[in-house]
């Protein structure tokens, strides 16, 4: 039997640097895809509308019901690391969704502590917001 262990591909630096950012670029792409109809849940007055509505019905924390929607892609990268098939997504959007849902949760936090810490989490993301740090969206 022949191993052809040294035939498999393998990461360089600069493919997976290469990898890694287009990963990034699909998860944008599909955050704002799927954003467009998640934020209008609610009252629509921020784009985490759905976690602020989906608590109330449900009587969790905003936080909650994000932590509760990322763990259905936790367990489906679970199975695949231990091996098993996954019948409903490919493990890429999987993946992809659990990058955003911890983006989201960063997000979330950062708009429920409205303290320093979170808006210096947010200067260092995106830099100042039109001249100021104002986080009700309006500026």
């Amino acid at each position: 039997m022949t191993d052809n262990t040294n035939d498999k591909f393998k990461f360089t630096h600069d493919t997976l640097m290469a990898f890694m950012q287009g990963l990034s670029t699909m998860a944008d792409e599909e955050a704002i895809k799927k954003n467009k109809d998640y934020a209008v849940i609610g009252d629509g007055s921020t784009g985490l509308s759905n976690f602020y509505a989906t608590a109330e019905i449900v009587g969790n924390t905003p936080m909650q019901v994000l932590w509760s929607h990322m763990l259905k892609h936790d367990f489906a990268i679970e199975k695949m690391l231990r091996g098993e098939e996954l019948h409903s997504e490919p493990i890429v959007g999987r993946i992809i969704d659990k990058i955003n849902y911890l983006k989201l949760a960063l997000a979330l936090y950062i708009e429920q502590s409205q303290d320093s810490g979170g808006l210096d989490v947010l200067k260092g993301v995106i830099g100042e917001i039109g001249g100021n740090t104002n986080t009700s969206g309006q500026g």
